[in-house]
């Protein structure tokens, strides 16, 4: 399994909450 495919996966688990808007910009501000 790929990294990003695994942060990929963890991000459409979190995205249903709050939380997962949070780590969306963080992974944002890394690309």
């Amino acid at each position: 399994i790929q990294l990003k495919s695994l942060i990929v996966l963890v991000l459409l688990a979190l995205s249903r909450s709050h939380n997962g808007l949070c780590i969306l910009r963080l992974v944002d501000v890394e690309k």
